[in-house]
Order: structure tokens, then sequence, then C-alpha cells
């Protein structure tokens, strides 16, 4: 079984409220899954993460 990448939603304080697959934090946070996969691509270029209405996403491998 192949590994998934996991994702964490953080909080503006950098306490962790979620963590799961691309697709579960795109659900839990009520968005679309491209938009998610758009913003981790935005992540990867050069910030560590990107701020959503007080909500970070970080990628973790």
């Amino acid at each position: 079984m192949p590994k998934r990448k996991m994702y964490g939603v953080y909080n503006k304080d950098g306490v962790p409220i979620f963590c799961g697959t691309s697709r579960e934090c795109a659900a839990y946070l009520g968005i679309k899954y491209d938009s998610f996969r758009k913003q981790v691509w935005r992540t990867k270029k050069g910030r560590k993460y990107v701020r959503d209405h007080s909500i970070y996403y970080e990628y973790k491998e």
C-alpha cells in the first residue's frame, strides 16, 4: 500500500487542529480539493505556509 502524504491544519498560534490527507483537510475546511491543492502548491514554492482566515496550512511529509 503506497504512503499517502499527510497535511496539517493549524490555528493562528501554531497549534494543530486537524491532520489528514489533502482530501480530508479540504473537507474539514469546507473548500474544494483543487483549491486546497493550489494553496499547497503555492506553499511549496517559497513560503512555509499560507494564511487563510487565521487558519494555517503546513506541508508535512
